[in-house]
């Protein structure tokens, strides 16, 4: 895959017209909020979009952002997990998209950096001035709440300003359409398999698994197939088995 947001990827299945988009983009906001509160989980503010959309991506709905991380051992995790041939790992400059954004659209960056007047977009107005104008860009945006997965993989998302446009079309009205050789950098990871086992183990061995990624009893199930990777810890004993059989 390329850049692409989950939302993107849902309506490129399914093929609305675009300008559809960001009718679909509310209602399927609307529908995850009506919805939700019957599973009896805190729920974020009424208007607080940013952080109703941090939480439905954290349950794996369509949004507009995408899912980058600080560290890149967690980026390398997900990226080589279940690789079957060669992966990637993308970096982006963030400091370069925020002196784009503040250069472009002052009036929108300045409702939504570090001391502005809400830096979280917490307020649907703010959200809608910013992400509503149908303006092209991508900026670094979190949740003023952040939960135990999102700490703990040290995340962070990426948020383009005109979901009519795909991320790669938002992230390159920034360049002015120039090359973002110099700002985003692709690293591309062997698909070898045997080299692709050798970096999981070496993650492993770093306590960078699904079980330390994603804390409770589904994360810790999910980590028993790299556990694979340690045969030595999963089988038998010798003594221990002969042992075993005697006692038989």
């Amino acid at each position: 895959w390329g850049l692409e947001t989950e939302f993107e990827r849902s309506v490129n299945k399914f093929a609305p017209k675009a300008k559809d988009y960001p009718k679909l983009e509310g209602g399927l906001i609307r529908l995850f909020k009506r919805q939700f509160r019957q599973f009896g989980l805190p729920s974020p503010g009424e208007n607080d979009f940013m952080e109703w959309l941090a939480v439905m991506r954290h349950y794996g709905a369509p949004t507009r952002i995408l899912d980058w991380t600080y560290s890149f051992y967690p980026a390398l995790f997900f990226a080589v997990e279940e690789a079957k041939a060669e992966s990637a790992v993308w970096a982006l400059d963030t400091k370069w998209t925020d002196r784009q954004c503040k250069e472009k659209y002052p009036t929108e960056w300045k409702l939504v950096e570090t001391d502005g007047s809400d830096p979280n977009a917490r307020c649907f107005k703010t959200f809608k001035e910013v992400f509503l104008a149908k303006k092209s860009f991508v900026i670094n945006m979190n949740s003023y709440n952040q939960n135990q997965r999102l700490v703990i993989q040290q995340g962070t998302f990426l948020c383009p300003g005109n979901i009519e446009a795909s991320f790669e079309e938002n992230l390159l009205a920034l360049a002015d359409g120039k090359s973002l050789d110099s700002n985003v950098v692709k690293y591309v990871i062997t698909g070898d398999a045997e080299e692709r086992r050798e970096i999981l183990k070496r993650l492993h061995r770093m306590n960078m698994n699904r079980a330390t990624l994603f804390p409770g009893l589904d994360g810790f199930a999910q980590s028993l197939k790299t556990r694979i990777l340690f045969p030595q810890l999963l089988l038998p004993d010798p003594k221990w088995q002969s042992w075993l059989e005697k006692k038989r």
